[in-house]
């Protein structure tokens, strides 16, 4: 036996399946993938490199190579990674929010520091720091950003605050890692981190 599928079903079947391929194979390109790094690098007000960017057919799951984040103008990267593995929540793309529910991070390299006015790279690097006019609302992220299930694997971390001190981590691997990054928030917890040894200088007054 066959079964038949009417004509008026047949064609949005053939639509909707045409638009996923054609999707699916324009954000595997590299210039869709530069056009994003140019575009958030934009809305954000920073520099952000990818060398490779790999979206799966589910386009839940995204892999990025050679991946770095500085400030814009800067020569000083915030960021660099060799690679990230991530699966995305797609729900919450609707109400301007990313929802990363497991990421894995190979070879971080994560330098923050603080200046004396008491801002981070970090949060400048993300467009936090954004100056606007006196009657203007301050600047907003487009979007919110929530990370769990973070598995940090063989990371290098240094960060410095002006006056105080300064810690380098040369070794640090992290498991289950929660991140929150809104407009105003910057949540971190690291339940677990192990790392042979760090090294911590205070400034004298």
């Amino acid at each position: 036996s066959h079964i038949k599928i009417p004509m008026i079903l047949l064609v949005p079947i053939l639509c909707i399946v045409s638009l996923y391929v054609m999707l699916y194979f324009a954000v595997n390109t590299k210039v869709f993938g530069e056009t994003l790094q140019k575009e958030i690098g934009g809305l954000l007000g920073s520099e952000i490199v990818a060398r490779e960017l790999i979206v799966e057919p589910d386009l839940g799951r995204i892999h990025l190579y050679g991946g770095s984040l500085k400030e814009k103008g800067s020569n000083e990267r915030v960021v660099d990674v060799d690679e990230v593995h991530v699966r995305l929540s797609r729900t919450g793309l609707l109400s301007r929010h990313v929802y990363v529910t497991s990421a894995e991070v190979v070879h971080p390299q994560v330098y923050l520091h603080m200046d004396e006015e008491g801002e981070l790279n970090l949060l400048r690097a993300l467009g936090l720091y954004e100056e606007s006019e006196p009657d203007q609302p301050p600047g907003k992220m487009p979007v919110s950003l929530t990370f769990a299930g973070v598995d940090l694997k063989n990371g290098e971390f240094r960060m410095k605050i002006d006056g105080i001190f300064e810690i380098d981590i040369p070794t640090v691997s992290i498991e289950d890692a929660h991140l929150r990054i809104t407009d105003d928030t910057l949540l971190i917890d690291a339940p677990t981190a192990h790392t042979p040894r760090a090294n911590l200088r205070f400034y004298n007054e």
